[in-house]
């Protein structure tokens, strides 16, 4: 089985369902350049957006139940036609929660005359090598809102952004060595707390 479909050879094919049926699966079954007859096209380029509508309904319940249905539901019809639709998925759920969290920001009394950097991303998840234990994790900035005490604002977009992430020093005199904090508190004395 390859990428959750049967492999189902094109002589397959034409034995099971006849020479026409076989030119129109052909090229939805094709395990890459190569494997189809000259004469057969593949499909993907020619499935276009407007050729897909969805239909749903989707309570407008409290946040987190149906939140991340919701963001994807409107832009579903490009997510299917991109060619790489789990990475076009996560783009647009960034950007939609980018715009929804700028938006709480700018509107919330809390964060007036406060300092504020939101920066929004896609963690993207690698799985791990044999031997490794972990995943890598790499994250991506997406867009970034900035908010002075006087009351400026900013947003900046992703090639701005990175830009300016380029420009600070890769030094942090601030950096905490986490394994030396740990061994830390490892070597203090326990302190015990009592419930009654």
């Amino acid at each position: 089985m390859l990428c959750g479909r049967p492999q189902v050879s094109v002589i397959d094919l034409q034995e099971l369902l006849g020479q026409g049926a076989q030119r129109v699966l052909a090229p939805l079954l094709h395990d890459g350049p190569g494997t189809l007859p000259p004469d057969v096209d593949v499909l993907g380029d020619r499935l276009l957006p407007e050729y897909f509508r969805f239909k749903r309904d989707i309570q407008g319940d409290l946040e987190g139940r149906s939140h991340l249905e919701q963001n994807l539901f409107d832009p579903m019809a490009w997510i299917v036609t991109a060619s790489h639709p789990l990475l076009t998925a996560a783009q647009v759920n960034t950007q939609v929660e980018f715009d929804r969290t700028f938006r709480t920001i700018v509107r919330e009394h809390g964060y007036q005359g406060k300092r504020v950097l939101y920066v929004s991303g896609l963690n993207i998840d690698i799985s791990p090598q044999p031997g490794q234990r972990f995943p890598l994790t790499k994250f991506v900035p997406w867009a970034a809102f900035v908010q002075q005490p006087e009351g400026s604002q900013d947003t900046w977009e992703q090639v701005e952004l990175l830009a300016r992430l380029r420009e600070q020093p890769s030094a942090n005199p601030d950096q905490i060595d986490l394994e030396g904090v740990i061994h830390q508190m490892e070597q203090t004395q326990e302190v015990r707390v009592e419930a009654s």
